[in-house]
């Protein structure tokens, strides 16, 4: 399968809020974080997304998604990829996400499960963690730089 990795543009986002919206994913806050998502595209289809949320040197990992056509194929693992080098440019310490579904899956790039509270800083003040993802959402870390 042939795709591009491409920064989001206006464009595509109601695509992208579709495409979450297919597979049972939050859309909140996704509008106004738009600018820093990381699209998979084949074609002039977007086949997959993942988000950043940049808070200081915080960050966090959300919103991946990739049409279920699609899957098995390397474009989860190359938006995760993208996402982690994208977050290490931006000179964040850590990376974090909230998962219901997909903790063994994200393991494999080096996030470590954390109890939400040992979760401290800026990226709290996110949606993700005030609001949209449920309290036994898994809180997952990747450490990238050291202070």
């Amino acid at each position: 399968m042939q795709y591009t990795l491409v920064t989001a543009g206006p464009e595509s986002l109601e695509h992208v809020l579709s495409l979450l919206r297919q597979n049972h994913l939050p859309t909140d806050g996704v509008a106004e974080n738009f600018a820093c998502f990381i699209l998979a595209v084949s074609g002039n289809t977007v086949i997959g997304a993942v988000g950043l949320e940049c808070h200081g040197d915080q960050a966090l990992l959300r919103s991946l998604v990739v049409c279920p056509e699609c899957r098995s194929r390397g474009v989860g693992e190359a938006l995760v990829k993208a996402c982690i080098q994208k977050a290490k440019d931006n000179r964040c310490r850590e990376l974090y996400l909230l998962t219901t579904t997909a903790a063994d899956y994200f393991t494999r790039f080096g996030f470590e499960r954390l109890d939400r509270s040992l979760v401290s800083g800026r990226v709290l003040e996110s949606g993700e963690f005030k609001h949209v993802c449920p309290c036994t959402a898994t809180v997952m870390l990747k450490r990238l730089l050291t202070p």
